[in-house]
């Protein structure tokens, strides 16, 4: 009986700690611009390159209020061939910021208005 507590209480554990390094992980991409059109997306385990000037559709940024974080605004992409990718200034203000910048300056007439 004590074994089969014991491996209960071992297997919560190490699933409790794949719940952590799997929200770390969620939320850990360094985004990157070279030669002002391609922007890397470094993932944990890929790395992503994507061509803005040919695979931008659109962009926008949404803005939504929480009461435990505040604000926080997210830019979110859409590609050619239908994929999105969203950058929230939650977890990386720094990585918004930069991303922002770049498609406000080079991008003003890709952004679509908020609903």
């Amino acid at each position: 009986m004590s074994s089969t507590v014991l491996v209960l209480i071992v297997s919560i554990v190490l699933l409790f700690i794949i719940l952590i390094f799997l929200f770390i992980f969620r939320t850990s991409v360094e985004i990157k611009l070279e030669n002002e059109n391609i922007l890397v997306l470094k993932y944990p385990l890929t790395t992503k390159r994507v061509n803005l000037e040919q695979e931008l559709e659109n962009w926008k940024v949404q803005k939504a209020h929480y009461i435990r974080w505040g604000i926080v605004h997210s830019i979110n992409m859409l590609f050619r061939d239908g994929k999105r990718v969203n950058v929230n200034s939650r977890f990386g203000q720094h990585n918004y910021e930069l991303l922002h910048n770049h498609l406000s300056s080079r991008f003003p007439n890709r952004e679509v208005p908020d609903k």
